[in-house]
């Protein structure tokens, strides 16, 4: 398992667990120890609530996916930086309108004739 994985593994995260009898169903992570390399986790069953600690290569075993998934979905983004990448030079038009000023605009601009 990968180390840097264990950052990604908190409380409120639903994984799949192997009961002692071998079904495997999901529940909740409720607790996570770093010094043991354990979760606590718990699930409802008869409507009772059951909890159970897992190891974290168990939790790998079962959940590499989920956590593969969550590890890459918070990687950054980057993109390599391009070198030598010149800007577009922006053309300017510098042609006059041919469209008339309204009347009520040529106060403005005086005297101006094309």
């Amino acid at each position: 398992m990968n180390p840097a994985i264990i950052n990604f593994i908190a409380p409120g995260l639903s994984v799949k667990i192997a009961r002692s009898d071998g079904r495997v169903h999901c529940a909740s992570i409720t607790e996570v120890n770093q010094k043991k390399g354990a979760v606590t986790v718990e699930w409802e069953e008869n409507s009772n609530t059951k909890a159970k600690g897992v190891d974290f290569g168990e939790l790998w075993n079962l959940n590499q996916g989920l956590l593969e998934h969550l590890m890459a979905s918070f990687q950054p983004q980057t993109t390599p930086l391009k070198e030598n990448v010149g800007l577009p030079k922006l053309e300017r038009r510098t042609q006059l309108s041919k469209i008339p000023a309204p009347p009520e605009c040529k106060y403005l601009l005086g005297n101006f004739q094309m």
